[in-house]
């Protein structure tokens, strides 16, 4: 059975300890993670004004509702020499520190979605909000009536093959209705 404790390791030599720390770190997050639509919703908000309609209402995704990705990083806790590593690491991956939602009460690493560099991914029971939400919110508010409808910026939307085979014509609709896209995944 192997040992489940190294008692000497606080006499390695400083710089042993560090990669030693640093190779106990989870690999580097990619690029461009995969972040899950889980019906977020759209709001009223203020732009900026418009000389020519007056108009200073719009309806807006709120894409900080999308679930952050998450990042439990264990070494953080362990002593001050791995704390200081981890939250390295963490800064070096665009991480913030959050405190976990979980029975546990502890702190993660999350990156929130941005929707300029991120992948949203749609699954098929969550098609109808996505396409309709800014439509809903609009007949909650009345008032809303007839305001530009300002949709995410997103450049890369990942959806499920079933809502192609289900709905090919909203596929037209999507690319005219969000023209920041450059890359849509089919999973």
């Amino acid at each position: 059975m192997a040992p489940t404790s190294f008692p000497l390791f606080p006499k390695l030599p400083t710089e042993l300890r560090l990669m030693i720390w640093e190779h106990a770190l989870p690999a580097p997050i990619e690029e461009q993670p995969l972040y899950f639509y889980n019906q977020t919703r759209w709001t009223c908000g203020v732009c900026e004004h418009d000389i020519i309609t007056d108009e200073k209402r719009y309806v807006n995704f709120q894409h900080g509702q999308v679930a952050p990705l998450q990042i439990n990083i264990p070494l953080y806790f362990v002593n001050r020499e791995a704390h200081k590593i981890a939250l390295s690491w963490g800064v070096q991956q665009g991480l913030d520190l959050w405190p976990c939602q979980s029975q546990e009460r502890t702190t993660t690493f999350a990156r929130l979605f941005n929707p300029e560099t991120d992948i949203l991914y749609v699954a098929a029971r969550y098609w109808s909000e996505f396409w309709y939400e800014d439509l809903k919110t609009i007949r909650r508010l009345p008032q809303l009536l007839h305001k530009p409808v300002i949709h995410p910026p997103l450049k890369y939307l990942a959806l499920s093959a079933k809502i192609l085979r289900e709905r090919p014509q909203h596929f037209g609709y999507m690319l005219a209705r969000y023209r920041n896209l450059q890359k849509v995944f089919i999973v």
